[in-house]
């Protein structure tokens, strides 16, 4: 698996991921992790009211693993461990 990298957009002046209109705004949690053939196999950000997080995967990943990577990101990246 490898990350997807984000593009230059330069309307938005800043960098930017694909996630087909389900994250609507920029945060460090925004993520998509592609699998060896390079489709999405896990889509994770905040939700577009910013209330809420979407975690979107599929096989080879189970909901456990995106639950768990997920879970790891938030916790990494609020600089709780």
């Amino acid at each position: 698996f490898t990350s997807k990298m984000p593009i230059w957009r330069g309307e938005s002046k800043g960098y930017n991921l694909d996630f087909q209109g389900r994250v609507g705004t920029g945060s460090v949690h925004n993520s998509i992790l592609m699998d060896d053939g390079g489709r999405d196999a896990l889509m994770f950000g905040v939700s577009r009211d910013q209330k809420d997080y979407i975690l979107d995967v599929r096989p080879p990943l189970t909901q456990l693993h995106a639950f768990a990577m997920a879970i790891s990101s938030v916790v990494f990246k609020l600089g709780t461990m």
